[in-house]
Formats: C-alpha cells, sequence, structure tokens
C-alpha cells in the first residue's frame, strides 16, 4: 500500500511487537534449535562440559529470518555499550546454569533460568521448540 507521498508502507502500521513475538521469535528460535541439534555431534556432551555458541542472523525486509554462521568461539570482547550491558549478564547466567544442572546433589535441574528460554533437549529423539 501507498500513502499519499506514494511511498510503500506496508510494513508502517503494524505493531512491531507482534511482528517481533509472531513472525521473528520463532524463526530465530527454529535456526537455533536447528543449529545446535547438527552440531551435536561436534560438541563436547560430557558431564560439566558445555558450548557458548555465537550465531550470526539476518532479518530481511520481509521478516524473514536467515542464519549467517553459528561460532563455537563467539567474541565476549565489550566493543560497545550495548555489548557491556549483554555479555556479563549472559555469561554470568550462562555458568549459574551449567553450575546449578551439574550439582553434586544430582537432580540436574537448574532453577536460575531467568535470561534464557529452553529450545530444545537433545535427550530427547525429536526434540520440540518450547
Amino acid at each position: 500500500p501507498q500513502d499519499e507521498d506514494g511511498d510503500d508502507d506496508s510494513h508502517e502500521g503494524a505493531c512491531q511487537c507482534d511482528v517481533v513475538e509472531d513472525r521473528i521469535k520463532p524463526q530465530v528460535k527454529g535456526c537455533l534449535r536447528a543449529a545446535v541439534l547438527s552440531a551435536l555431534p561436534d560438541l563436547d556432551q560430557r558431564r560439566g562440559m558445555f558450548s557458548l555458541l555465537g550465531a550470526d542472523l539476518l532479518v530481511d525486509d520481509d521478516f524473514n529470518v536467515h542464519l549467517l554462521e553459528v561460532n563455537k568461539n563467539p567474541d565476549l570482547e565489550l566493543h560497545t555499550q550495548q555489548l557491556a550491558t549483554l555479555l556479563p549478564p549472559m555469561v554470568k547466567e550462562a555458568l549459574d546454569i551449567v553450575l546449578e544442572a551439574n550439582a553434586a546433589d544430582g537432580t540436574g535441574v537448574p532453577s536460575c533460568v531467568e535470561g534464557f528460554e529452553h529450545l530444545c533437549d537433545e535427550s530427547e529423539e525429536q526434540a520440540v521448540v518450547r
């Protein structure tokens, strides 16, 4: 659709929160789930071990998400204020999850998951996005 100026406003007016929640986030989860599941044979899965992966994603003009690459050794340098705000709590939470999941009591169920979303359970034959 074009507005009075003849501009294409096909994405304007749509609630951005709906686009993110309804279109982008499910695609991101699907891309990440597929990447993790395909990488499982190459990841060390011994008790107490974990991998911190980095993913580069692209969202096109039609809100389609494309996985560009996955890094087994992502850059954790704090180059920008956004990274300085995001990375330290993310790494801390990841380590808290690993430590709690590998606790001596053997429960293996972390309760400290705050900023993370469970995407798949690699122990299930057909893992599902949750």
